[in-house]
């Protein structure tokens, strides 16, 4: 049923999680994209929070993972064709970068974001721009796009629910 491009949706697991939903007025924490389906194993493309905080944050940022279904509330489908030739690129260009805690800020209207890090929207928007060659959220900076925006955009439609 997964294919890469599709848009995973994840409820909150947290405070921080039930955070972002509050600010966002979203059901939605945290977003990742299917990158990769090989029979049973599925592995995405995403910029997850670093787990371990002293004396760094280390672990997380943007990476390709291992499907992770807790949580998962909605999928969706680009409604334009994906081009894995560009996935590719896009993913190997950004691999490797800090998770953008700065940049999360900006959904409260306080910060600009690094643009050598990512958080999840911002990742999987700026992923989908480039792959789809649509300007999702045309006029928005990547960086004000939340998880919740990617549940109603019109440039995705719904393949699964929770």
């Amino acid at each position: 049923m997964l294919q890469p491009g599709d848009v995973l949706l994840y409820t909150p697991a947290g405070v921080f999680g039930k955070l972002i939903t509050l600010k966002t007025w979203s059901d939605y924490s945290h977003t990742e994209v299917v990158y990769r389906v090989q029979g049973s194993v599925i592995s995405t493309y995403a910029s997850r929070d670093p787990k371990r905080w002293f004396p760094k944050p280390s672990g997380g940022g943007v990476n390709i993972y291992p499907l992770r279904t807790s949580e998962l509330g909605l999928i969706r489908r680009p409604t334009h064709p994906v081009d894995m030739t560009k996935f590719e690129a896009f993913v190997n260009a950004t691999v490797g970068q800090k998770y953008d805690w700065v940049g999360l800020l900006k959904f409260f209207r306080i910060s600009k974001g690094k643009q050598d890090r990512m958080f999840c929207s911002e990742a999987a928007t700026r992923l989908l721009r480039a792959i789809t060659g649509e300007q999702l959220f045309a006029n928005v900076d990547a960086d004000a796009v939340s998880p919740g925006m990617l549940a109603w955009t019109p440039e995705l439609e719904d393949i699964w629910r929770a």
